[in-house]
């Protein structure tokens, strides 16, 4: 893996804007995939600035919704005062 964060350093470091979770888990297949895909050589030069540009903006859409999304799993939801001892939990946004 560090080869691949070598040979693509500022993407593998916007990586880590993920969530520490989604990042552990999802990091090295991401780079590695990127690798592959630019390692395919029927490919272009411009094909090739084309996916580096996609992988770019794909992380632009990706990072806030999977920031979101772990945002909503972690939120804690603490029943009402009044439902609380009464037997009955309320999940309160």
């Amino acid at each position: 893996m560090s080869s691949l964060k070598q040979r693509f350093p500022a993407y593998s470091r916007a990586l880590r804007l993920y969530p520490a979770a989604y990042y552990r888990q999802y990091c090295t297949q991401t780079l590695q995939t990127l690798a592959d895909i630019l390692d395919d050589t029927d490919l272009s030069h411009f094909t090739k600035a084309k996916l580096h540009w996609a992988a770019w903006l794909d992380l632009g859409t990706s990072i806030p919704r999977q920031r979101f999304i772990a945002a909503v799993r972690s939120a804690s939801y603490q029943p009402n005062r009044y439902f609380k001892g009464r037997g009955i939990t309320c999940v309160c946004f």
